[in-house]
């Protein structure tokens, strides 16, 4: 054959190829190099198949269509014409729907582990403070009714420590008590104005019910050492003194009789609350108000004995005023025991007191 017809061969043989694979293609791409040259990728998060074209166009790619892509690749292994896509798999390649899930997923990981970092570190810092504290404090002595976790002044000091002595004397009652005296002393001048705190001493026998009344005092005189800066004895009063006619007439007239004797004094103790009569126990109203009380600057004690304890101190309280005072109106009566229940206390038997 002469040369001008295995020239012409050849030039039929490579139509014939390109033919061929522009039907595989599937598209109507002229014999030039395209101008828009697409490339196939896998998403490393889902899995599917993209076709990202170089003018930055994607195309999620299925079924048929994928399928001849696939074939694409194939014949490409074989011929490298520049005339097919340059096609490849991605490992690092990430669709948009899986992008912007992971945009969305990594802040949220990332404040996680910031904020279990942080929890971590205050953790941390608190058990170092606890610490300290304690080894501070291991001299002294423990100190449950030091509830001020604040700056202390020096009359909270003399009060806390005059606190931890009476304790002392008082060893057979639950440390309960002793937050509880502490905590009410202090909030008289916490306020402003300042309100009455009100103590009842519940009890269930006679010896209980005398070192109720001994506690009462002790702890009044410390009150108002703490209130007004000296120690002064405390107003005494039985329920039974309160059964008086001229009380049970005019129950107004008692409030008379306390107002300035403890406004003097700065403290109230009241025994045998269940002695009571009714028509005078609605002064008590008056009495243990916060909002509108007879004397701001005072510390008001109540003992009052039950017939036995319930699971809850509070509950005991309640339960037993009401039966006291079963024939007060209702509403007075609800109103009454909320002043008197604030600072509940269990009282116990204490020999070596009194």
């Amino acid at each position: 054959p002469n040369l001008k017809s295995i020239f012409n061969s050849e030039e039929s043989r490579i139509e014939m190829g390109i033919e061929s694979r522009r039907s595989i293609h599937d598209n109507k791409k002229s014999l030039k190099e395209p101008n828009d040259e697409e490339e196939l990728y896998r998403c490393s998060e889902c899995s599917v198949d993209v076709l990202v074209h170089k003018n930055g166009l994607k195309e999620e790619l299925y079924g048929d269509h994928l399928e001849n892509w696939k074939k694409i690749i194939q014949e490409r292994s074989k011929n490298k014409s520049s005339i097919y896509p340059n096609l490849h798999n991605e490992t690092t390649f990430v669709c948009a729907k899986c992008e912007l899930i992971k945009e969305n997923v990594r802040p949220a990981a990332k404040t996680s582990y910031l904020t279990t970092w942080n929890i971590s570190y205050v953790v941390i810092v608190i058990g170092i403070a606890v610490i300290l504290r304690l080894y501070l404090n291991s001299n002294k002595g423990p100190r449950p009714f030091d509830v001020n976790v604040f700056e202390q002044s020096a009359s909270e000091k003399i009060l806390d420590d005059e606190l931890d002595s009476l304790e002392m004397s008082y060893s057979q009652q639950e440390e309960k008590v002793w937050y509880t005296l502490a905590a009410g002393i202090k909030s008289v001048l916490i306020t402003e104005p300042n309100q009455p705190s009100v103590f009842l001493m519940l009890h269930d026998s006679e010896s209980a019910g005398k070192t109720a009344r001994c506690l009462a005092q002790d702890a009044s005189k410390l009150a108002t050492k703490y209130l007004m800066s000296q120690v002064k004895e405390p107003v005494m009063i039985t329920g039974a003194d309160l059964r008086t006619p001229h009380l049970i007439e005019e129950s107004g007239k008692l409030l008379v009789e306390l107002n300035d004797t403890v406004r003097e004094k700065g403290a109230l103790i009241v025994t045998n609350l269940q002695d009571i009569p009714i028509e005078v126990a609605t002064s008590l109203h008056f009495v243990c108000d916060k909002y509108s009380p007879l004397v701001e600057k005072a510390v008001l004690f109540f003992t009052l004995k039950v017939n036995n304890f319930l699971t809850s101190t509070q509950k005991t309280a309640e339960k037993r005023l009401e039966e006291v005072w079963s024939g007060m109106e209702s509403s007075r009566l609800n109103a009454l025991i909320t002043r008197m229940t604030s600072n509940v206390l269990k009282i116990v038997s204490d020999a070596s007191v009194c």
